[in-house]
């Protein structure tokens, strides 16, 4: 989205603990009209979807409350595959594509009850099998080039709209 004035604030290997600590700082200093949220995946080291879940409603409504006009977007967490190379479980760690679809149907069903936009990536990521297309992930966990294509095509009319 080089054609945007876009400011990446993710951080690799973040929590929603992270993402509380340093959002007044990070993100709600800068004003953004528009705020893509997805976070949760390196939670499930520590936490089930319960608490990852309740820090996503902290993150919203601190946004909410700080930012009267800003419009949020909640992505889907994208899912994994333990399979994908003889070391991938090594990455995918504690995170199961059952357990990620149940935190994305809890965050969809909280957007459209709170008028929140969710961006469904997940579906659009996963092979027959319900594990994250081979051809869209570096080592299981991680996107791919290939993989990241389809995002942005995801993501690109909620950006422009």
């Amino acid at each position: 989205f080089q054609e945007f004035s876009i400011y990446n604030r993710g951080i690799a290997s973040d929590t929603t603990d992270g993402v509380l600590d340093r959002l007044d700082s990070n993100v709600i200093e800068i004003k953004p009209s528009k705020v893509f949220l997805q976070i949760g995946t390196n939670d499930y080291k520590h936490h089930n979807n319960e608490y990852i879940f309740n820090n996503i409603q902290k993150i919203v409504n601190r946004l909410k409350e700080s930012l009267e006009d800003v419009k949020i977007y909640i992505i889907s967490l994208y899912p994994v595959n333990p399979k994908a190379k003889y070391y991938s479980r090594f990455f995918t760690g504690k995170r199961k594509n059952k357990t990620i679809s149940e935190l994305n149907m809890i965050l969809k069903d909280y957007c459209v009850s709170n008028m929140i936009s969710y961006i469904d990536v997940y579906s659009n990521l996963v092979d027959e099998i319900g594990n994250l297309k081979k051809s869209y992930t570096i080592e299981g966990l991680h996107i791919s080039y290939e993989g990241y294509e389809v995002i942005t095509n995801i993501l690109l009319p909620y950006v422009i709209e």
